[in-house]
């Protein structure tokens, strides 16, 4: 689950294509060129080796205006021509010199795996990157998969949550919007059995999931679900829900661990929200197989079959969680990103669009329609990787902690 944008979040926005503080995802401002000269740097034009002016006032000797030994007029201003665009040159070379220098320095904190192209320059003199129209992700036009994340539909909430808490009149009229738009709703699987290439996905597919297990989950919320036929997925923190368990969600009703299997039979395919519910990408190696191991091996003797998909706390992932992840036997995870997934996303890093409140059926309306946010995958920008790595500094002095 997620916590106000202001001041925590992974890559989100604020549901309306706009970032929210110091967590969203995109390429930033491109700095001014490093004075370093490019590679493919040409000459300069030759100097006038006739020591004339290029241009001076009439003279009876020559009516067109040039002296006796001066350059043709013709010549000068293809001469100029040439000096322009080789300055064009230069400025756009520089400027690509400066991105590659950008794009170098994050390197090592790049948190990225799945194609990714480079947006074009555009203008002259500096490459300002694109933003993506609707429906369009970096590697070009692909089908868009919204896939809804949510947390708890209650009236009156813990204040904690109460951002991510929808009111039951709200959700069902999201999910009326749901079932309006025509499209087919999955569960996590269909997304897998596509991105492992075992079948294709239906046409215009959406996912609607649930994070940690709130009380609301098996009872109304599931019966809202049924009602319309939707099926979704659930995402369970399970030293929230078994009795004696530990973890690191504030008070706050929850659903039991006993539970899960009948939440299956209402239509809900379970998956993992590991433990105690840490910032996965701040734990040692140890830690994070615990997180992910013993919360698997839980639901799986709660269900008696295996669980195969994972949603990271907060969203908050790494290179290594992902390798990790799927050592540990996850086919997908999920994180958070405030984006639309598409056909092509990483399947260890699977966008969601994460609901507040505020969000009215028109947001909703709109991802429905594919539009409305960033489509992915795509690369971290500078102010996502710079959260990162301060989140994870102060992990080793407070220890692991809700990002709340």
């Amino acid at each position: 689950m997620r916590t106000p944008a202001s001041t925590h979040g992974e890559d989100q926005g604020d549901g309306r294509g706009r970032p929210a503080g110091p967590t969203r995802d995109g390429e930033g401002p491109i700095p001014p060129g490093t004075g370093v000269r490019p590679e493919d740097e040409e000459p300069t034009a030759p100097a006038d080796t006739g020591g004339q002016p290029e241009s001076t006032a009439p003279t009876a000797a020559d009516p067109g205006g040039r002296p006796e030994g001066a350059a043709p007029e013709g010549a000068v201003r293809a001469r100029h021509g040439v000096t322009r665009a080789v300055q064009a040159r230069h400025d756009v070379a520089g400027s690509v010199q400066a991105r590659r220098d950008v794009v170098g320095a994050g390197q090592e904190a790049q948190d990225v795996a799945g194609p990714v192209r480079s947006p074009a320059p555009q203008g002259a003199g500096r490459a300002v990157p694109s933003p993506a129209p609707p429906g369009v992700g970096d590697a070009g036009p692909s089908p868009v998969v919204p896939v809804f994340l949510y947390h708890s539909v209650m009236d009156d909430p813990p204040g904690w949550i109460a951002e991510f808490t929808v009111t039951p009149e709200q959700f069902a009229a999201h999910l009326d919007a749901v079932v309006r738009s025509g499209r087919t709703p999955v569960t996590i699987s269909a997304v897998a059995d596509h991105l492992a290439g075992r079948a294709p996905l239906p046409p215009r597919p959406v996912l609607l999931t649930f994070d940690d297990g709130f009380a609301d989950l098996p009872g109304p919320t599931a019966e809202a679900l049924a009602e319309r036929g939707l099926p979704a997925t659930a995402y369970l923190t399970t030293g929230a829900l078994a009795p004696g368990g530990r973890s690191l969600l504030p008070p706050a009703p929850m659903m039991k661990l006993a539970g899960v299997a009948e939440l299956e039979r209402s239509g809900m395919e379970i998956g993992s929200h590991t433990v105690t519910h840490a910032q996965l990408d701040t734990l040692s190696a140890k830690a994070l197989a615990y997180e992910l191991r013993a919360s698997k091996a839980v639901l799986e003797d709660a269900l008696g079959h295996e669980v195969r998909h994972l949603a990271y706390p907060h969203g908050y992932n790494s290179p290594r969680v992902r390798a990790m992840s799927a050592r540990a036997g996850y086919e997908t995870a999920t994180a958070v990103r405030h984006a639309l997934s598409s056909d092509h996303d990483e399947r260890y890093r699977i966008a969601r669009l994460i609901v507040r409140r505020g969000h009215t059926v028109a947001d909703v309306e709109g991802w429905l329609a594919g539009t409305g946010a960033r489509v992915a995958p795509y690369r971290d920008g500078p102010k996502t990787i710079a959260w990162r790595w301060y989140r994870r500094t102060r992990a080793l002095v407070r220890g692991p902690e809700f990002a709340g």
